[in-house]
């Protein structure tokens, strides 16, 4: 998990200049033609000032900001892979793998992921405080009526399985789970999988 640098230089290199872009025309090519079209001219000094603030310090800082927001959830992940029974997923099949490879906009990521019944099921971390575990399962809804729709909502959370945009995501959370066997995990998302399946919940694959 030490390569998400690595991972998604181009994309933080076309953020960087994208951000740029925007904060060029917004900080600078915005304000000095309002000025100029009301008779103002600015000093080069202003104008040399606003440019490097606008193009390139806000940008780096902005970047810099998200770039230290996702290494900081790599710990979080990292720490989570090192507390049981999170730390023998392996053991039960999971295996390394990478989302958002083909997006333009949403880094790639490094996750752990298991296929149960030709479902993608994802380990991954929630953001927060606390911070959680969740294990994303990639799935196109079944079409149904509303009310049947609010059903699975109430049913679903009672085993703290929420909808997401195409998935069904099963949380935990680290702390509360120093009892759970490796072997009670494996079941608990045989048995998710086999929910899926008896809810018409189709299997997606999507990366």
């Amino acid at each position: 998990m030490n390569n998400f640098l690595e991972l998604n230089k181009h994309k933080f290199s076309f953020g960087l200049k994208l951000l740029s872009l925007s904060f060029t025309v917004l900080f600078v090519v915005i304000p000095i033609g309002v000025s100029i079209a009301n008779g103002t001219y600015p000093t080069w000094t202003l104008f040399i000032c606003v440019l490097l603030f606008g193009s390139v310090i806000f940008p780096l800082f902005l970047t810099g900001i998200v770039y230290l927001t996702w290494l900081n959830k790599i710990w979080v992940k990292k720490k989570a892979l090192n507390r049981r029974p999170f730390d023998e997923l392996d053991r039960i099949g999971f295996a390394t793998a990478y989302i958002n490879e083909k997006s333009k906009w949403n880094y790639t990521e490094e996750i752990k992921e298991i296929v149960i019944d030709g479902y993608r099921i994802q380990f991954n971390v929630i953001m927060g405080f606390p911070s959680n575990i969740e294990f994303r399962a990639l799935v196109k809804y079944p079409t149904v009526e509303r009310e049947r729709f609010t059903a699975f909502e109430a049913s679903f959370k009672q085993d703290r399985i929420y909808l997401d945009i195409d998935s069904l995501v099963k949380v935990y959370s680290p702390k509360k789970e120093d009892n759970l066997t490796i072997e009670q995990l494996k079941a608990e998302l045989i048995q998710f999988a086999q929910m899926m399946r008896l809810e018409n919940f189709e299997p997606l694959d999507r990366k």
